[in-house]
Order: C-alpha cells, then sequence, then structure tokens
C-alpha cells in the first residue's frame, strides 16, 4: 500500500483494511507524539493531533469513533484515555490501572484493554489486569491467567483473542494465548512460536497475528500466524519484518492491514503499509 506520512512506531491503531488510523507512538526524534493519521484505502491523512503524546497505548474502535487508552505519555499518568469521534479527540475517564505496553480491543462503546506493565513499581511488574470500556467508564473484569505486556490482542468484548507478549520472567516473547468470552480467560491452543510486539486482526474464530520479535534473541520477525477459533497455522510472511506496528484490528483475517513499525537495521522507523488478502476456497 501507500507509505504512511511519517515513519511512526509503537502507537494505538484500530479499523479495517479501507478504514484505518494510527495515533501516537514515537518518530524517528521523539517518543510519545501527539500526530495522528487516518488511511482510506487509497492513502493516508493527517488528522487532528491527540490531546497529549503518548506511546505503546492501547487502540481500538473505528476510524469515527476510536479510543486511545493507557501508555507511555508525558507527563507519566499512564492512566489517561481519549476519545475520537471523526473529528477531534477528547479527554474521556481514566483507566482503573494506568500502565503501557497494554493492547485493546473492540468498539468505542463496549472495549476492552488488558495486560501492560508499570514501570514505576519495583521489577517492572507485568499485569494481568483486565478493564471494560461501556463508552463512559472503564470497569475492571476477570484477569488473565497469565499477565503480560505488548501482546496481540483482536476481537470483540464478548469474544476475544490475546496472544504472545512478554510474560513476567523470561525475556523472549511467549506463545501463549487466551480467549475471553465477555466473563472469563481460558487458555487456548498456544502459537506455533513466542512472539512480543507484534499486532494483528480479526475475530475470536477467525484472526492473524504479524509482525514482532521473536525467540530466540528477539529477532525482528515478519512471521504471520493464522487462527481458525482452534489452532494456529503459520501463512504468508509480511513483505518487511517489523515490531511495534499498527494494524487494522477489526479487519477479517481475509483483509488485513499493517502499517509502521519499526525494522532492522539499527531499529529504524518504517513508513510502511502492507495489505493482506487471501483468496476465498
Amino acid at each position: 500500500g501507500p507509505t504512511m506520512l511519517q515513519a511512526q512506531d509503537a502507537g494505538g491503531s484500530c479499523g479495517i483494511q479501507t478504514a484505518a488510523m494510527f495515533f501516537g507512538g514515537r518518530s524517528p526524534s521523539t517518543s510519545g507524539i501527539t500526530d495522528s493519521h487516518t488511511y482510506n484505502g487509497t492513502a493516508w491523512t493527517e488528522t487532528a493531533n491527540l490531546l497529549v503524546g503518548v506511546y505503546t497505548q492501547a487502540g481500538f474502535g473505528t476510524t469515527t469513533a476510536a479510543m486511545s487508552a493507557g501508555g507511555d505519555p508525558a507527563p507519566p499518568s499512564r492512566a489517561g484515555s481519549v476519545s475520537w469521534n471523526g473529528t477531534s479527540w477528547t479527554a474521556a475517564n481514566d483507566l482503573a490501572l494506568g500502565r503501557l505496553g497494554v493492547m485493546g480491543c473492540g468498539t468505542q462503546t463496549a472495549g476492552l484493554i488488558s495486560g501492560g506493565s508499570i514501570p514505576a513499581t519495583p521489577g517492572n511488574v507485568y499485569r494481568a489486569a483486565t478493564e471494560e470500556y461501556d463508552g463512559t467508564s472503564w470497569t475492571a473484569a476477570n484477569a488473565q491467567t497469565t499477565g503480560s505486556q505488548r501482546k496481540t490482542t483482536f476481537g470483540i468484548i464478548t469474544a476475544a483473542i490475546t496472544a504472545g507478549g512478554s510474560p513476567e520472567g523470561p525475556p523472549d516473547g511467549t506463545n501463549a494465548a487466551e480467549e475471553y468470552d465477555g466473563t472469563c480467560w481460558t487458555a487456548v491452543n498456544n502459537l506455533n512460536a513466542g512472539v512480543k510486539l507484534g499486532n494483528g486482526s480479526g475475530t475470536s474464530t477467525a484472526g492473524m497475528i504479524f509482525g514482532g520479535a521473536r525467540p530466540p534473541g528477539e529477532i525482528t520477525s515478519a512471521k504471520t500466524e493464522n487462527w481458525d477459533g482452534t489452532c494456529w497455522t503459520e501463512i504468508g510472511d509480511l513483505g518487511t519484518a517489523r515490531i511495534q506496528l499498527g494494524s487494522g484490528q477489526a479487519s477479517p483475517n481475509t483483509a488485513s492491514i499493517a502499517f509502521g513499525g519499526e525494522k532492522p537495521p539499527g531499529s529504524t522507523k518504517s513508513t510502511d503499509t502492507e495489505e493482506w488478502s487471501e483468496p476465498v476456497y
């Protein structure tokens, strides 16, 4: 696809292949930018800036009704959230637990976030905490089986998948995956390989995860895995290996999109946009 207007990684993202959005993150010179851009299937367009620079936050929703929550902002409250109405960003209620490295999914009126970390906590504690958003307030929900940060999450508030991430302890990404049914988290079949800092899209029965850092040695990867509701299967690679990239999270696994991120060598920020299409057999 067409390149982004600027190199950017570690921001919030949302939407579908023909209507996606990337906001905040890091530029080559700054961590915690306010820049926000939308993609219409043909070109990227600059939109109104976030209220405060932030990165490694959760993003979910659509290009006319999105949310940005948590992350590492300046000043570092890490609990802030803002909503997007298609024209401007507006302050929303804070998270119950401020954190960075968090991922989310769902809609602006029925959203879900989980995981993350609090760097100020001794040992950089990784969290299993889950919160739901009803369009007004954040409410604590049942925690995940295993806490982690910088994982991939897709689906809706009553049927979500989270996979990979960096658990407390080993530095490399985990291959663990869990499913959320609107009440509880349940372990499902593992990824074929551990991964963190990737992204993905789809539903709880038809999703995909791509990019990220994989063991051993946290190598930047182009690998893609497909989820069919039961098993993970490796499919076609990204054209460019990247970590901390954006995605059209609500895209089906037959028509997804990946953009931005950080690619080797030398941790170069990326402007790449890639669209995924799969034949219907």
